[in-house]
């Protein structure tokens, strides 16, 4: 047999030899692939405490999880991929199919925040009362930077040519640390087999169960009047497996029922005839027994800040050859006393800091007076102090 070898040989060697040598440095440095997805599930899937409300009603600053009983998911977030590539500050949200009674964990946790200031903290959650759903705080934590990003929040918009849901092509349902009223919600009661008892039931507490079993409600997007849904037919592909898509989508029935319209304005209406929404669109709210043993409470580092980005600037200038130097030489190159902003981010990544987009704009919004410049003479004496000791 002739083994005489022919084509690139030496490159296809070379190349296999080289990405043998990078799967175990980046094996070492923890740093692949796989290890990034393990260690998004092992934080993602940390237990937390839920608010011990079960068999009684919710209220404002209570941590929740939202069940969908007809298909026996729950919904959940991941705030590392983005929904579509258009938009990637939109994060995904999708119904996890964890095939028993969900765990309590911060992937599927959300912290119920009032939307004006005349609603306090432990307030009760009324059927119609506009509220925000916000991710959990630990999914926000970052370990590198010792604090926790801006909060996300469960948010829609309406469907255009440009913006649908990635499978289903229907009202696209996200996670955003944008805050706008995009971001509220409302628990709607199910109206059953007669279309009063949603208008009838304004007022009325939002119940709480302890599984997939406890009462139903629709959660209904304030702003585009819209349910949230979910649905068999629909399947998304993440990170934590096969699961269902989330959007908001009216699934209605074909029969009609009489509504009452105007009479809690005071007027009256003649007969008025509704379509009620399907079971995708039922979502059950899921807390805990009140003296049930939950996990302790997680201990988070407080909200990212300005002070904490110049103390990490000062430290990292300081542990990086050549980084203090790069910072006086584009001090010198200024043709003023101050320089584009941008100028300087773009710097700032060049050297190698480690700061991605947010972490930036926290630091650089600590020497921006406001017009988009920074005062560099200012910027370079915090950025060298621990150089100059």
């Amino acid at each position: 047999m002739c083994k005489t070898k022919v084509g690139n040989w030496l490159e296809d060697m070379c190349l296999q030899e080289e990405k043998l040598s990078e799967f175990a440095r980046n094996r070492d440095e923890g740093s692949s692939l796989m290890y990034n997805v393990m260690g998004k599930r092992n934080l993602y899937h940390t237990k937390v405490p839920l608010a011990p409300r079960a068999g009684s009603t919710i209220r404002f600053g209570d941590v929740i999880m939202l069940g969908h009983p007809s298909t026996g998911g729950v919904l959940g977030v991941d705030l590392t991929e983005p929904c579509l590539d258009a938009n990637r500050d939109q994060k995904l949200v999708t119904a996890a199919m964890p095939g028993v009674e969900p765990e309590h964990c911060a992937r599927y946790s959300y912290i119920l925040e009032p939307t004006d200031s005349a609603t306090q903290i432990g307030d009760d959650l009324h059927f119609g009362e506009p509220v925000f759903l916000r991710c959990h705080d630990l999914l926000v934590l970052d370990e590198a930077l010792g604090a926790t990003r801006p909060p996300f929040y469960l948010a829609s918009q309406l469907k255009n040519d440009r913006n649908g849901s990635r499978v289903s092509n229907q009202q696209t349902v996200f996670a955003t640390d944008k805050q706008s009223m995009a971001n509220a919600w409302t628990f709607e009661k199910i109206s059953a087999n007669t279309g009063v008892v949603r208008q009838l039931s304004g007022g009325e507490a939002v119940p709480c169960g302890t599984g997939l079993n406890g009462p139903t409600v629709v959660v209904q997007h304030k702003t585009t009047r819209t349910a949230l849904a979910a649905s068999t037919k629909n399947w998304d592909s993440t990170d934590f497996g096969r699961e269902l898509e989330v959007t908001c989508h009216n699934h209605l029935g074909q029969n009609k029922v009489n509504a009452l319209v105007s009479e809690m304005a005071g007027k009256t209406t003649g007969q008025t005839n509704v379509r009620l929404e399907k079971s995708p669109n039922f979502w059950c709210v899921i807390g805990d027994v009140e003296g049930a043993e939950q996990p302790p409470p997680v201990e988070l580092p407080g909200m990212l800040n300005a002070d904490q980005m110049v103390a990490l600037l000062q430290e990292r200038v300081a542990s990086i050859e050549g980084a203090g130097e790069r910072l006086v030489a584009l001090a010198d190159a200024a043709p003023g006393s101050n320089i584009d902003r941008e100028d300087v981010a773009y710097e700032l990544a060049d050297i190698g800091l480690g700061f991605d987009s947010d972490a930036t704009k926290t630091l650089l919004d600590a020497f921006d007076e406001g017009d988009g410049m920074i005062p560099i003479n200012h910027f370079l004496d915090a950025a060298l102090a621990q150089v100059a000791e």
